[in-house]
């Protein structure tokens, strides 16, 4: 059985992404508020000591890529060994990029 060394480092970093979960999800909460105000018909600005909140609503336009492709493939418009190779032409990899995780450690 390997023993992993022990950092500090790990701990901070788990405490921080914690206290990070803990102030999205207030700050989630306060947005859903004033969304939820401007909605009901009240004001749209709040104006405090330091800071204005402004809230907006528009239009968000998705395009859903991979069902366009799939239709193209269907239509017969090209074969699927065609729309294989055209997108791994033009997908690009990066490799060696890194990645941190923190997990809670389980009781010993």
């Amino acid at each position: 059985m390997t023993s992993i060394p022990k950092n500090h480092l790990a701990d901070v970093l788990g405490g921080l992404l914690a206290d990070k979960a803990n102030v999205v999800a207030e700050i989630d909460a306060v947005k859903a508020n004033l969304i939820g105000i401007a909605a009901n018909g009240g004001s749209r600005v709040v104006e405090g000591e330091m800071f204005r909140a402004t809230v907006s609503f528009g239009s968000k336009k998705v395009v859903d890529y991979k069902a366009i492709l799939e239709e193209i493939v269907c239509r017969g418009a090209i074969t699927q060994d065609a729309m294989d190779m055209l997108l791994q032409a033009y997908t690009q990899v990066a490799e060696g990029v890194p990645t941190v995780r923190c997990t809670a450690r389980k009781a010993a």
